[in-house]
């Protein structure tokens, strides 16, 4: 059974909602944002990256008016990509109305000024499983045409490992994969390991430099590990209906000194006044896990728990 009530507050992040089964417990902030800013599996630590300092923010007062800051707060959001600064950064700093359903909640936000962009975000709980839901839709409400891509970013704990499976389909002469770098990233940075089924980016909090890869990831799933706790993140692939932004990645992992990103996009798409586009995303999660090494074997284990 899937429980939902509202929480008075939490932390500095003011109300929540929680949605809960017998063994996931998962907070919504619903005064900000909104974000998955809690998330445990059988009373374990949470998995989500709290920022109750606001290290991580954005003044985008040029585009959105005086005294405008974006920040990251931690946890689960919606953005659109390509990214690109300042409007990817919309200051979600306002109350978001939302109603409760059998499993979950539907979370709509205010439409977004300037950008005309109104996101909806539905959270589905399996009643007895530790399983979650994500639908993620975008909306353009403005009379100009939105090209982009959804893109779900999720900000994990420090100290984590993410594990991304590596497309494994025979092409014959024809490649089969890509991996992307960004401008700031060391391909011989000591978080990242490359190997034939798997890449593995090792959070570090003594690293203050960023890393960020990018993947045309058609296995559709990406996984993160966190002491004895793993959760999967799945989600639909397209290659062969669509265009993805930076080139091609589908799924990108983003580590600085604070957290870990997991993300995954949609395919590109233009949309007119009124259209929409959606993206959904399946977290599975597992306790009494052990990492022990980043080999294949080892890292298939992980694999077939979520």
């Amino acid at each position: 059974m899937v429980n939902v009530k509202e929480l008075p507050s939490y932390k500095n992040f003011g109300k929540c909602l929680e949605i809960s089964n017998e063994r996931l417990v998962i907070y919504v902030t619903i005064d900000v944002g909104p974000r998955i800013i809690y998330c445990s599996i059988d009373n374990c630590p949470n998995l989500m990256h709290e920022d109750i300092e606001r290290k991580t923010s954005q003044d985008v007062s040029s585009l959105f008016g005086p005294d405008k800051y974006w920040y990251l707060y931690g946890g689960h959001r919606l953005w659109i990509s390509p990214e690109e600064y300042p409007k990817t950064y919309y200051p979600d700093n306002d109350k978001v109305v939302y109603s409760v359903t059998e499993t979950g909640c539907v979370l709509n936000p205010p439409t977004q000024l300037v950008t005309g962009l109104k996101h909806t975000i539905t959270i589905s709980m399996h009643p007895e499983e530790p399983v979650v839901t994500i639908n993620h839709v975008t909306t353009n409400t403005s009379k100009e045409d939105v090209k982009g891509a959804s893109w779900a970013l999720t900000a994990m704990r420090s100290g984590g490992t993410t594990i991304v499976p590596q497309t494994t389909t025979d092409t014959g002469l024809l490649p089969n994969r890509s991996i992307v770098f960004w401008p700031y990233t060391d391909i011989k940075d000591s978080r990242l390991t490359l190997g034939n089924k798997y890449v593995v980016l090792k959070q570090d909090p003594s690293i203050s430099d960023a890393i960020k890869l990018g993947f045309t990831n058609s296995v559709g799933k990406v996984m993160y590990v966190n002491g004895s706790v793993a959760c999967s993140v799945e989600y639909g692939t397209s290659y062969d209906n669509g265009e993805y932004p930076d080139f091609d990645s589908s799924c990108e992992v983003y580590e600085c000194a604070y957290f870990t990103e997991v993300e995954t996009i949609s395919p590109v798409k233009v949309l007119s006044e009124g259209a929409s586009m959606s993206h959904t995303e399946k977290w599975k999660f597992a306790t009494g896990v052990s990492l022990k090494s980043t080999d294949d074997d080892s890292l298939d284990e992980i694999s077939k728990i979520v």
